[in-house]
């Protein structure tokens, strides 16, 4: 039988090389083992690339491009070690995108598609699951003719396609890899390398925020208080930085260790929190929950562990957001009281009707804007993947989905500990309601759950 693709094991603890909440998954062939010491120094060291970025953009690009030109090295000469690299781009996307650095706004996900890309050329085998989710994939296709039938071939039809397609491609190329590439990389040291830059986005958001001459409350979400960037996107990356940090905290060894991880997941989410936007707190406590199901289920140091994962949530709950609160001046509660998700549903209902007037190859890629008959809504882009893949993609989108979704969670079902289960229900729990609230705007939603793929099908029992 092979060895784990992604074996989860417990980072900074080399006596203790598998975690498992009943049983080791075996030994990793490549662990995270860097201390929590130089871990800390390489999120500040982000942190500061984050400032610099903000004063000099042109600086990003040799970040973004000596970033990029090494995964595709990687990829080359070892493509089954790729998945560090592409979980350090989708962590450092919104490190370019928020400062304004010099590249594609969807660089994130483009240099992705393209490492993994080349791995899954240079190093994959020939397996019917990622001809499946390749072909998944293409299903989104055919709908761009319909965008340059509507805008022609003009950098509206281009951005467009952009916008909305280089999300799902990457979940297929993605997962096709990661289908197809043999065995090789540590979990801990995947989600390390995503959480590194994320945690110096989230001590740049403090900074931001700290040092702003003026910042407004009130209860809708605040730029101010999200490092001058879109309040949803920078509340969904530190969100999804809690959920690996907190996954990272159960697979510790080590209590101080752990204890460590739980409280930089606390700092991100209240970080995230205090952009006032709902999503990323939605999401994360839809990882949490299915990480701690699993939990109280589990034979080993379950309660232990679930008992940690609630004390967070208490410091988080009677300390960190009645102070976030008394800040803001009581609209921190005001606007997490008020939620209502009525202009979504309203938004889901126009794409259904969309769908329903064009239900085999839809309107077209970014086109639905157009067709909402809300007059109000006219122009507003989808936020609910689901419901755009109806309007813009037709029976060809919901064939894709289909596809997709359904190859993983088939995955999952056929996990082969309990551990493995609760690692894929969570970063799937928290990339599905993503889904749902922000479609596909960051390459973290993706990677999550393409890191999901591989866990649930990529370990082994030991001594097997």
């Amino acid at each position: 039988m092979s060895t784990p693709a992604l074996a989860v094991s417990r980072p900074w603890d080399r006596a203790h090389p598998a975690a498992s909440l009943e049983q080791s998954t075996g030994p990793a062939r490549w662990s995270y083992a860097a201390s929590p010491g130089t871990f800390l120094l390489l999120a500040a060291l982000h942190a500061g690339l984050a400032i610099l970025f903000r004063a000099q953009p042109v600086l990003g690009v040799p970040h973004a491009l000596a970033t990029f030109g090494y995964g595709v090295l990687v990829a080359i000469r070892r493509p089954q070690a790729v998945l560090p690299v592409v979980a350090y781009l989708a962590g450092a996307e919104l490190l370019w995108r928020m400062n304004q650095v010099p590249v594609s706004y969807e660089s994130g996900k483009l240099f992705c598609i393209a490492i993994l890309a080349v791995a899954l050329v240079r190093g994959g085998r020939a397996r019917t699951q990622s001809a499946v989710l390749l072909f998944g994939g293409a299903l989104f296709l055919p709908a761009i003719t319909a965008t340059v039938a509507n805008f022609g071939w003009t950098e509206l039809a281009r951005s467009s396609v952009s916008f909305h397609l280089t999300g799902p491609v990457l979940l297929a190329v993605g997962a096709a890899a990661l289908a197809s590439l043999p065995p090789v990389v540590d979990l801990n040291r995947v989600l390390a390398a995503f959480s590194i830059p994320v945690l110096g986005l989230g001590a740049f958001v403090l900074y931001s925020t700290a040092t702003a001459t003026e910042i407004r409350y009130t209860t809708e979400s605040n730029f101010a208080t999200s490092g001058g960037f879109g309040p949803n996107q920078v509340s969904l990356t530190l969100a999804f930085g809690a959920v690996a940090l907190a996954i990272l905290a159960v697979a510790s060894a080590r209590q101080v260790v752990r204890w460590l991880l739980i409280l930089a997941a606390l700092f991100l989410l209240s970080l995230s929190v205090f952009t006032f936007s709902r999503t990323g707190l939605y999401c994360a406590v839809a990882g949490f929950v299915v990480l701690a199901l699993h939990l109280i289920v589990g034979r080993y140091r379950g309660l232990r562990l679930i008992g940690a994962l609630a004390l967070m949530t208490l410091l988080g709950t009677l300390l960190v957001f009645p102070q976030l609160d008394r800040t803001s001046g009581g609209n921190l509660s005001q606007r997490f009281a008020e939620a209502n998700p009525a202009s979504r549903i309203d938004l889901m209902r126009t794409d259904w009707h969309t769908f329903l007037a064009n239900p085999l190859l839809g309107v077209g890629v970014g086109v639905s804007p157009l067709h909402r008959d809300d007059p109000n809504l006219v122009g507003v882009t989808a936020h609910t993947e689901y419901s755009r893949a109806l309007a813009e993609h037709g029976l060809l989108g919901l064939l894709a989905m289909t596809l997709l979704f359904g190859s993983w969670v088939q995955r999952q079902l056929t996990a082969r500990s309990l551990w493995q289960r609760a690692v894929t229900g969570a970063l799937g729990g928290a990339a599905f309601v993503a889904l749902a609230a922000s479609a596909v705007r960051l390459a973290i939603i993706p990677f999550f759950l393409i890191l999901a793929f591989s866990t649930a099908s990529r370990t082994t029992e030991p001594g097997a």
